[in-house]
């Protein structure tokens, strides 16, 4: 029981700082896309950086070089379309039903020759 009251503690920790990173703008945190509300709630959510030189200042090697890590880099390109999507007032959102994912599913007016 004492394990689970630590769990239950560092859980809302976490949550408590990823709320702090989503004031400051720093991460988007996307929900996955259900038609019940339920279960919407109970999937993990998706992290976006809204920043990608973040990825870059965190990441061990610096900034990602396609030629050596297209992982990365592939990953980066994905965090980048999906962080301009929620800059430009997109609901964005994901779906997964293993084996499948999509990574973005976007739902809004884009703001046009503004």
């Amino acid at each position: 029981m004492r394990d689970s009251f630590r769990t239950a503690g560092a859980l809302e920790t976490v949550a408590h700082y990823l709320a702090l990173l989503q004031d400051v703008y720093l991460i988007a945190s996307l929900e996955k896309y259900a038609a019940q509300t339920h279960r919407r709630r109970s999937a993990p959510p998706k992290l976006v950086t809204l920043n990608n030189g973040l990825l870059s200042a965190m990441h061990p090697d610096g900034a990602p070089d396609r030629s050596t890590n297209q992982r990365v880099s592939v990953n980066g390109l994905e965090n980048a379309c999906l962080a301009f999507a929620f800059n430009q007032g997109q609901q964005v959102m994901y779906w997964r039903e293993e084996p499948l994912e999509v990574d973005g599913l976007f739902e809004g007016s884009w703001k046009l020759g503004s």
